[in-house]
């Protein structure tokens, strides 16, 4: 036994590292060996409700070392205990020229499984193989050609949104591509973690992208939703710099909704919803323009009511107005024994009227 585990450590010697580490060397309990063909691209396939398009990693150093990090992977125990929440599904292809050398698919739900072609057991991921997998999509994803650019500052509690626009394409261009020249911080996020101090949606031909500013903590996002880069950034002077002279020439005016998403939610033997998209201008002004004008009211704790629950009488409404994709406003309200509607950025209860509840009614009923 001895002799045994002395040929082994020898075989994980420094001398022979780079061999060792492609043989799947390791103290993790990982099974199998790397196959002596390596390959020189990845395409990765994201099972989202979007039906977002495949993507193909070239940069061959990246493409191995996620490829090596598979096969040191550690078999799924057989008593692995599983979470029942629901994650992206990615389907690996990893190619040498034409050949396919193996099929992966890595699961980020339950156990995270990642399944080989042809092996009988799963595999268990490591937070080391979502890093180099997260990586590994940043990179294959493309930047993107923008066209004009969507600002809007978050508004100060009992403020409206200010929106500007800026049209010129190199302008919008020259500050997405100072974006993806920062350090990045987290790849394939694209969602901040403390409070925006601005939103901002760049525009091209055939995408929106969201983006957030969190001046406090000098973070910028991109969301390119596995269409571009997506990422958070950290900024620096330089950036801030630039960005500063874009918000300064910025032309803000009072926000002027051009879309209502309106999602309505009943509770009854089971909970249904029903989302609607309106279009009619003049309705989204109406409707805006009213809300704005509702009076603050002290938040009332007894509202929702639980009894409404318990009897299945109750409607949540969910109500997004936006401009150019910015998110100007988002309202929820509350129709059963008591009734409550609230500014869901800023928490404040408004006293709704018979107005607010004939307009909401009548944003129900349309197509």
């Amino acid at each position: 036994m001895l002799m045994k585990k002395s040929l082994s450590f020898l075989l994980c010697l420094p001398l022979v590292g780079a061999l060792a580490w492609l043989s799947g060397c390791s103290a993790n309990g990982a099974t199998g060996s790397v196959p002596a063909s390596l390959p020189d691209s990845v395409r990765i396939q994201v099972d989202l409700p979007a039906g977002e398009p495949a993507m193909t990693l070239t940069r061959a150093s990246m493409v191995q070392q996620l490829y090596a990090t598979i096969y040191t992977l550690p078999q799924m125990p057989a008593s692995q205990f599983c979470t029942q929440e629901r994650g992206p599904h990615y389907t690996l292809m990893f190619r040498q020229g034409d050949k396919t050398l193996v099929r992966v698919i890595a699961m980020r739900d339950g156990c995270r499984p990642v399944a080989l072609a042809g092996e009988a057991h799963d595999r268990q991921a490591t937070q080391e193989f979502w890093r180099q997998l997260d990586q590994a999509i940043y990179h294959a994803s493309p930047p993107a050609s923008v066209q004009w650019l969507a600002l809007m500052p978050i508004p100060q509690a009992g403020h409206s949104s200010q929106t500007a626009r800026i049209l010129s394409a190199a302008t919008t261009q020259h500050l997405y591509d100072a974006i993806l020249a920062l350090p990045l911080a987290v790849p394939n996020n694209g969602s901040l973690t403390g409070p925006a101090t601005y939103q901002l949606v760049f525009h091209t031909a055939h995408q929106t992208i969201p983006s957030s500013i969190d001046m406090q903590h000098n973070l910028v996002s991109l969301s390119g939703k596995l269409q571009s880069r997506t990422g958070v950034y950290t900024m620096n002077d330089q950036f801030k710099r630039m960005l500063a002279a874009t918000l300064a020439a910025a032309p803000f005016a009072p926000a002027h909704p051009d879309a209502l998403s309106f999602l309505i939610q009943k509770e009854k033997a089971s909970v249904s919803s029903q989302t609607a998209r309106i279009d009619d201008q003049a309705f989204i002004a109406t409707f805006y323009a009213h809300i704005l004008a509702l009076h603050p009211v002290q938040s009332r704790p007894d509202c929702p009511s639980e009894a409404d629950k318990v009897v299945g009488k109750a409607t949540w409404y969910t109500i997004r107005f936006t401009q150019w994709s910015l998110p100007v406003l988002q309202v929820s309200a509350y129709e059963g024994s008591c009734l409550r509607v609230e500014n869901s950025s800023t928490g404040q209860p408004y006293q709704g009227d018979q107005e607010f509840w004939d307009l909401a009614h009548q944003a129900a009923g349309k197509p």
